[in-house]
């Protein structure tokens, strides 16, 4: 059986959220675009959801691909590392932690949030799993 298509693109990320992403590597996009919709597509969003009369299933899908996929981008940079707080004085570092049964690090970023909110509307609900790969 193939593989099936991602839902988002580079250029979308690109476009999304450019300052983010201007570092990166189109492999490493790819990559995290490739552990996006694993989990988009595992997590169960639904295929059909009818707005107004109108099917938005594969926008939706496509957002939470992007989402997440700047979410994870987002863990390659300063900003996003996963860092929930430091102590400059004893130098004391404390780690979000990256199970999804604590939500925190899914809400470390924007990008995250985002993910979030679409989970909670239109996903499943309140728990999911999440892939972390380390690149």
């Amino acid at each position: 059986m193939a593989a099936s298509q991602a839902l988002t693109t580079i250029d979308r990320l690109k476009s999304t959220a450019p300052d983010l992403v201007s570092d990166l590597t189109d492999d490493t996009l790819t990559m995290y675009i490739s552990d996006a919709h694993i989990d988009v597509l595992g997590d169960g969003f639904p295929d059909h959801i009818q707005v107004g009369g109108e099917d938005i299933g594969n926008n939706i899908k496509e957002q939470a691909e992007r989402y997440l996929a700047l979410h994870l981008a987002s863990m390659d940079n300063e900003a996003g590392r996963g860092i929930q707080s430091e102590q400059v004085d004893v130098l004391k570092t404390t780690y979000f932690s990256k199970s999804m049964a604590n939500t925190k690090w899914i809400n470390s970023s924007i990008w995250g949030r985002m993910f979030w909110d679409l989970w909670k509307q239109y996903g499943k609900g309140d728990t999911f799993n999440v892939i972390v790969v380390n690149h």
